[in-house]
Parts: structure tokens; sequence; C-alpha cells
């Protein structure tokens, strides 16, 4: 499945229960502390849900792997050597000049820790 077909089954369906929410406050169907426990439900249960459906359906050919893969960055660190910095938990608080972004999805060879051919 191509990446915009998962982003519009994933927009869609939000969009959908956003507009049945209102429409359900609108006509009474939901009184006023309803919505703090469905915001609850769909953020911590049905969107992960959604995105873990959508990405294992997912091909992981080259170009969807490095969009995985985005969260791990080749990062270039006040000492001058690339480590791999996990971005969703560790940044943003590294420059964006320091991201080696033609990399992103690999790990450059001259990082610290990385992988030698041949093993150990």
């Amino acid at each position: 499945m191509i990446p915009d077909a998962v982003a519009l089954r994933t927009v869609v369906p939000i969009a959908l229960l956003v507009g049945a929410g209102v429409l359900a406050r609108a006509t009474g169907v939901l009184r006023e502390g309803d919505a703090r426990v469905l915001n609850a439900y769909v953020y911590w249960f049905a969107l992960p849900a959604l995105f873990v459906t959508n990405i294992a359906e997912m091909s992981l050919d080259r170009g969807n792997a490095r969009f995985v893969l985005a969260c791990v960055l080749p990062v270039i660190g006040a000492d001058g050597v690339t480590r791999m910095v996990r971005s969703c938990t560790d940044g943003p608080v590294f420059k964006g000049s320091d991201v080696r972004w033609a990399e992103v999805g690999t790990v450059p060879a001259d990082t610290l820790g990385a992988p030698v051919a041949g093993g150990h």
C-alpha cells in the first residue's frame, strides 16, 4: 500500500469521528462530561490501534523504512562524533544542521557503536 493511501485511511476515520462527536453533542446524545472520557479513550486506545494497524499493513520498501526509522536520526555531537539519537524522546534539542539528513534511515559507518561488517 502506498503511503498516501495509509495517510488517507488514517485521516478520514479521524475526521468522521470528530464530525460524529460534534453532531452527537449538538443533538444532545453526549452530555457535558462525556467528552473527557471519550477523548481519553481515543487518545490512549483508538488512535494507537489505528496507527499500529496501518503500519502493520505497510510494505517496508526503502522509502517506507526511511519514514518509519525517521525517529532515529544520525546526529553529530559537540565532540564531532555521530550518534544515533531518538528524535521523538531525546529531541528536538539538537540543531537541524547537526543531523546527517542524507543518511536518515541508515546507520552511517562512522557512527559510534555502528555494526561492523563481518561481525564483532
